[in-house]
């Protein structure tokens, strides 16, 4: 559980830090577009959704062990080509293909699904805590590291650094199977309803330091709350055996929402002028969440096998 916690990798947002100061500075040069530079990031987020399920579908066949080691190896290399990115062209190949394909050998699919088949379901919480507070600790971490060492040498030091935790993956064994759980419908639910007026208590609220760090607040702990369970019912519909590859697709739909999630706001932003129909439709759909999975039913799915 220890090498687990280990081989989850910095987050997407604490490479947004890195690589913002980078890809800015190389706009003085012609060769970089300040707007086509924050296309990286856009990309990667693509390419980590789609690349996702058949990562799932190697750790469910191969064992998670090899692809973690190879997914910390690639993401070193991904850092160390957007560290030394003199073109918008480098930054997509490095910041956007080569980790978007990483983040999908390393992040919530191949740890979660290597989880659901290792630790008793009493165990599996403090494993997913742990990847929550890795991620906040990453983002000051980068940005320490880019005020002494500036964007690059940063960018250096977290590549060697995600590169050397391949020797963590090694002690990885997920073949051994897991005990029974809770059933986590209910609690998916609330979180959805939670998030839900959370928003519209913000939007509701004056405007605020206040009213904006406690909506910081309570959307930070819920966060990725409800992404252990999500893996739960897939896990409890499907079982362990192919859990990766399952969460992998469950995944790609999350990715591609999140892609229609920001275009449509950036539609009705010029379309309007306001978020505030966004924030609206937000809302809605937390409580449209909420509704659809308070009854589900974790009724196992039955798959039949080919003749021989």
């Amino acid at each position: 559980m220890a090498g687990l916690k280990k081989c989850r990798l910095p987050p997407p947002g604490a490479l947004a830090i890195l690589v913002a100061p980078i890809r800015y500075a190389r706009s003085r040069h012609a060769a970089v577009d300040p707007i086509q530079s924050a296309v990286p990031l856009a990309l990667q987020n693509l390419v980590w959704g789609v690349a996702q399920p058949l990562a799932g579908w190697i750790a469910d066949r191969h064992g998670s062990r090899r692809l973690i080691f190879g997914g910390c190896l690639l993401y070193g290399l991904g850092l160390a080509v957007t560290a030394h990115a003199a073109t918008t062209l480098q930054l997509v190949l490095g910041a956007g293909l080569v980790i978007g394909i990483a983040l999908a050998c390393t992040a919530f699919g191949a740890i979660y699904g290597a989880l659901g088949r290792m630790l008793a379901p009493e165990q599996r919480g403090w494993g997913r805590a742990a990847a929550g507070v890795g991620q906040f600790a990453a983002i000051p971490a980068a940005q320490g590291a880019v005020g002494a060492f500036g964007a690059s040498n940063a960018l250096l030091l977290l590549a060697a650094a995600i590169a050397m935790l391949c020797v963590c993956a090694l002690a990885l064994d997920d073949r051994r199977p897991p005990g029974q759980r809770a059933s986590p419908e209910q609690p998916l639910a609330m979180i959805y309803l939670v998030r839900s007026l959370a928003i519209a208590l913000f939007v509701l609220a004056p405007p605020g330091a206040a009213a904006l760090y406690a909506f910081a607040v309570v959307m930070g702990v819920l966060w990725l709350g409800t992404v252990p369970l999500t893996n739960g019912i897939v896990s409890g519909v499907f079982g362990v055996r192919y859990l990766a590859t399952m969460f992998g697709l469950v995944f790609l739909g999350h990715q591609a929402g999140s892609l229609c999630g920001v275009w449509l706001g950036g539609l009705v932003w010029d379309a309007t002028g306001s978020y505030d129909l966004v924030w609206c439709a937000t809302v809605a759909i937390g409580l449209v969440a909420a509704a659809l999975h308070w009854p589900l039913s974790e009724t196992p799915a039955v798959i039949p096998l080919r003749a021989a």
